[in-house]
């Protein structure tokens, strides 16, 4: 039946009040409009410049209107866009993308090869605002030169044709197809001056920019040229509601199709009468844990302390008390749908072995230990109050400190903070994402200046390997190296949770940042 509809027909069965009431839902549903998707979303966003992006909400905002070479499936697949194939040449030094053809831009221009490289250099021209794309360019050749201003052009991008392109590399790079750079019409953009994002778009998605209205929505609609059929939505309309109980509340007064659930809000809202029939939740591609910095607070360098705390930590129990079983328990450092963690010992709840450990470091009943605090922003302080409760009980002298998010996010990347939360969510589908990228020794986002020459090694090795089993064989054993020192303290994975309206708005919900319009 759905292989035969247009969208217009589907939506309109979907909204009816006969098919919502036949299917259970709330009221709210019943005034879903037929063609109008209304995202609520917790703040405006700062910018919608797809070279310059950073944050989260407008990430979720640009998905819908710009495309990489690849895209990510909801199962962690890479799959065709923008490229329609590609294979590796030189060992991995090199990938070579054949491009699809007859793709316009919102611009109304033809995408080609030249776009790819164009994309590439103003991913770079700006340093001291990077996106998140950056992290995938570092092996261009090239590279450095850019960056730093030296002239000329990505010399690692080369354009073979219209609609063929190489990327060259410094070293091998077997993951570069799971990044997702977003390709724009640079030309245009350069011509429209600096604030033209509250204009126009410049991409190729299957939604193109419609209306800004600051601090308050952001517009998008279907784009006809679209080179994969017909978009679901006729328009999608991201509105600010302010987040947490707010977006709940705008859910049910009919504010908002589709809200996403903050995490200590999910038991509320999964108690909650009248929720249940709108409630669909999916795993996060993410991994959470308490970042402890061993060279502010002493105490952490000894394993047996950071042990003791993890022993503290009843997980199942955090899962179903602060999540109703919406989680994941991890016992490895790597989401499991990345690499499956069957093998590694569960993480204990032994607080009488928690007890004996600290007295082993030297610290028994906590004495000796100086206080300090563990940090965290308000949408985890339910959570991390369970925390510093359960060490506490076993003397060791923590208290929490909740500051609002963009505080946090500006102080813990300084090291302004001994204990903190620490949450990273996969960009492209690869163990590397949360191997090399949080504990290999030169990288930027190694928060705990945590360091291993093996592990190092072992990372080096697999970002040369471009078969997946031989490349996951290297992943565990890196892994297994990280585990063995335990220098952070792995958490449950709350599931990505959300409210909506109907039942199409589900293929939204992704493991990856938790919303993909298309």
């Amino acid at each position: 039946m759905f292989a035969t509809m247009n969208r217009r027909d589907l939506m309109a069965m979907l909204c009816s009040g006969a098919m919502l009431g036949m299917l259970g839902y709330p009221k709210a549903a019943l005034a879903c409009g037929s063609t109008l998707l209304r995202v609520g979303v917790d703040a405006f966003p700062r910018t919608l410049n797809p070279i310059e992006v950073r944050d989260l909400v407008a990430g979720r905002i640009l998905v819908a209107m710009y495309e990489g070479l690849t895209r990510i499936d909801r199962t962690g697949k890479v799959k065709p866009a923008l490229a329609e194939s590609w294979e590796p040449a030189d060992d991995g030094r090199a990938w070579r993308f054949h491009l699809r053809r007859g793709v316009r831009f919102h611009t109304g221009r033809d995408f080609s090869a030249e776009d790819v490289k164009k994309t590439f250099e103003a991913l770079l021209e700006n340093p001291a605002v990077p996106s998140f794309a950056v992290p995938g360019l570092k092996k261009v050749l090239g590279y450095e030169d850019v960056v730093r201003k030296k002239g000329g052009p990505l010399r690692g991008v080369v354009v073979v044709d219209e609609h063929t392109v190489d990327i060259r590399f410094s070293e091998p790079c077997a993951i570069f197809p799971f990044f997702k750079f977003p390709i724009a019409d640079i030309d245009f953009i350069r011509s429209q001056g600096p604030d033209w994002y509250t204009r126009y778009s410049a991409g190729t998605g299957p939604y193109r920019f419609s209306a800004w209205v600051p601090g308050a929505y952001v517009d998008l609609v279907a784009h006809d040229g679209w080179w994969d059929g017909d978009p679901v939505h006729d328009k999608v309309s991201f509105v600010v509601t302010g987040g947490r109980e707010a977006s709940v509340t705008a859910f049910n007064n009919n504010e908002a199709d589709f809200v996403l659930v903050d995490a200590d809000l999910v038991r509320k809202t999964v108690d909650g009468s009248g929720f249940q029939r709108s409630l669909i939740s999916c795993p996060r591609m993410q991994t959470r844990s308490v970042a402890l910095l061993q060279d502010r607070y002493p105490p952490f360098r000894d394993k047996r302390v950071r042990l003791a705390m993890s022993m503290m930590i009843d997980r199942e129990a955090v899962a179903e008390r602060f999540f109703r079983g919406m989680a994941v328990v991890h016992n490895g450092l790597v989401p499991p749908l990345l690499l499956a963690d069957a093998e590694h010992e569960p993480l204990a709840y032994d607080p009488l072995g928690a007890e004996r450990l600290l007295a082993e470091a030297g610290f028994p009943g906590g004495k000796g230990m100086p206080p300090f605090q563990v940090t965290t922003w308000p949408e985890f302080h339910q959570e991390f109050a369970y925390y510093v409760s359960q060490w506490s009980n076993i003397g060791i002298p923590v208290e929490l400190n909740v500051v609002h998010k963009t505080k946090f996010y500006e102080n813990s990347s300084r090291g302004e903070y001994v204990a903190y939360y620490m949450g990273w969510t996969a960009a492209y589908p690869d163990a590397m994402n949360f191997l090399g990228e949080l504990f290999g020794g030169d990288s930027p986002f190694n928060q705990i200046g945590w360091r291993n020459a093996k592990f190092d090694r072992i990372i080096g090795q697999a970002n040369a390997v471009t078969d997946p089993t031989a490349r996951e064989a290297l992943y565990r054993t890196a892994e297994r190296i990280v585990l063995d020192d335990f220098p952070i303290l792995p958490l449950v994975v709350p599931d990505y949770v959300a409210l909506r309206c109907n039942p199409i708005a589900d293929q939204h919900l992704s493991p990856f940042g938790g919303l993909t319009i298309r």
